[in-house]
C-alpha cells in the first residue's frame, strides 16, 4: 500500500544528523506552517499537517493542498514510506562527509524519494569564522559537491542519477535554522529584480 497522499498533498521529511540543526529546523517549517497557513492546521510531535488553498488558473476555485512535514528520525523510520521528498539538514560548518548522512541517502533513495539539500549554520560561518564570502561560497559548493558524490554513490536507476542538487535548481537552500531565514539563489535573484 502506498502511503503517499498523490496529487493533492506533499509528505515531506525533514531529515539530516541530529547535530546539524535537524530538530531547530523542523521546528522552524512548522512554525511558519503555523503563521502561514490560511487553512487548517495540526500539530504533532513530530508531524505537522497544513492545509493550503492552492491558487488555480484563473476562473477556477482553489484547489485545496495538504502539505505534511515529517520530522524523520532513525527511532521512527518507518514514516520513510510516506516521504514525497525530503529536506536535508547539513551543517554548513561541519560539511555533508560522514556515515550518517550517506545511511539516510541511501535509505530515501532505496523508498525513491528525492532530496533537497539545506546547509545550515550559515551564520557560523559569517560570525565565528568570519569567512570572506569567497570563502563562503567555496564551502557551499565542496558541501554540495560532497553530497552529490554521495547520492550518486547510492543511486542504482538512471533517474536517481539526475537527483543531484545544484545551487541553480532551488534544490539546495542555505540558511540559518536558529536565526529563522533561508533562501535559494533564485529567490534571492527574484528580489534583486
Amino acid at each position: 500500500m502506498d502511503a503517499r497522499v498523490g496529487d493533492s498533498g506533499r509528505n515531506i521529511l525533514v531529515t539530516g544528523w541530529v547535530d546539524h540543526g535537524v530538530t531547530t529546523t523542523y521546528a522552524q517549517v512548522r512554525a511558519f506552517l503555523r503563521d502561514h497557513c490560511c487553512g487548517q492546521i495540526v500539530v504533532e510531535d513530530y508531524c505537522t499537517s497544513a492545509c493550503f488553498a492552492h491558487q488555480q488558473p484563473e476562473g477556477s476555485n482553489p484547489e485545496n493542498v495538504l502539505l505534511n512535514i515529517m520530522h524523520f528520525k532513525s527511532d521512527c523510520a518507518d514514516s520513510i514510506i510516506c516521504g514525497d521528498g525530503a529536506l536535508i539538514v547539513v551543517d554548513g560548518v561541519e560539511g555533508a562527509g560522514g556515515d550518517v548522512i550517506g545511511r539516510q541517502l541511501q535509505r530515501l533513495l532505496q523508498h525513491r524519494i528525492r532530496p533537497v539539500l539545506f546547509i545550515n549554520k550559515i551564520d557560523r560561518l559569517i560570525l565565528e569564522l568570519q569567512l570572506t564570502t569567497e570563502e563562503i561560497y567555496d564551502t557551499i559548493v565542496r558541501i554540495v559537491e560532497t553530497f552529490n558524490q554521495q547520492l550518486l554513490s547510492y543511486a542504482s536507476e538512471a533517474p536517481m542519477t539526475e537527483w543531484t542538487v545544484d545551487l541553480a535548481t532551488d534544490s539546495v537552500i542555505i540558511g540559518s535554522a536558529i536565526g529563522g531565514w533561508g533562501f535559494t539563489v533564485s529567490g534571492v535573484a527574484n528580489l534583486m529584480n
